[in-house]
């Protein structure tokens, strides 16, 4: 049986690009949202984020959607909403987070919502690292310095008790590429970067949405999109998919019933061809 809520809104919002972002993106952010163990802060809203996230979470149950990892999302210090159950989609949605602040006050793995996942990347595992070494390869191949200035592919695991075998997708990170391209005024380095992604996303055997932040370059499956991950979300609010775990339990009574769902979504902002986005983007 569902409680009343303390809001009778549920907003679900992306974090990257809609709530902060780093200076380096947008000089005009004033408050800290990301910051280190050490008090480093690496992630700022601006004037209107802040005002937007306020109104957010005076008015609704929020939950956030992210591509970071557990341990990311444990540095974004910033999202405080209201309420004590606590619910965060992160890695592209395919992990979720609970935290309690009356309790432990950290973010913990609710491992049944991943299962679904892990299954259907190890039925697609040889695609994804065909495709991974694939895309690597031509970097390799036509931009050699990516390695020399720390850029590298990545095959991110799920934070499974009994450890995740198969990586869900892959994500070049290239910031110190960049970096280096524009001390080196090359320009034209950077511009072929974002052609051979281009070119990967018409040409790889899978289908994948593209996703960039701050000089991380993912490829996410597209059963994990995340129109899919946010359709399984709400048929779990509305009581239509598991419901055992205790904790997940918790944040499900304190949503209740909600007059209105909103799932607020960062500005899309894209290098690749409109066809390319048109393919495989949502």
């Amino acid at each position: 049986m569902y409680r009343k809520s303390l809001f009778d809104n549920l907003v679900v919002t992306d974090l990257e690009g809609a709530l902060f972002q780093s200076k380096s993106t947008n000089p005009k952010g004033l408050y800290p949202m990301i910051e280190t163990s050490n008090g480093r802060v690496e992630g700022w809203a601006t004037e209107e984020q802040a005002q937007r996230w306020d109104t957010l979470r005076y008015e609704a149950f929020c939950v956030g959607y992210t591509s970071f990892s557990e341990p990311q999302v444990s540095r974004v210090t910033g999202w405080d909403p209201l309420h004590e159950h606590q619910l965060m989609l992160a890695d592209h949605g395919m992990t979720l987070l609970y935290r309690d602040l009356s309790g432990k006050n950290r973010w913990e793995v609710i491992e049944d919502w991943s299962r679904p996942y892990l299954e259907k990347a190890r039925a697609n595992a040889k695609v994804l690292q065909y495709d991974g070494a694939r895309l690597y390869f031509e970097i390799m191949k036509h931009l050699p310095e990516l390695v020399q200035h720390q850029g590298k592919m990545l095959y991110p695991k799920l934070p499974m008790p009994s450890g995740s075998v198969e990586g869900m997708y892959y994500v070049i990170r290239a910031n110190g590429f960049f970096q280096a391209m524009a001390r080196e005024g090359r320009p034209e380095r950077v511009i072929r970067f974002k052609e051979l992604l281009a070119e990967h996303l018409e040409w790889c055997e899978g289908r994948y949405n593209y996703f960039e932040w701050e000089g991380t370059y993912a490829f996410v499956p597209a059963w994990a999109s995340r129109s899919e991950v946010l359709n399984r979300f709400f048929a779990v609010v509305q009581g239509r998919e598991m419901q055992l775990d205790t904790r997940l339990a918790k944040a499900l009574r304190d949503i209740g019933v909600p007059k209105v769902v909103l799932a607020e979504q960062r500005a899309q902002q894209t290098p690749l061809p409109v066809e390319s986005r048109a393919k495989h983007i949502e």
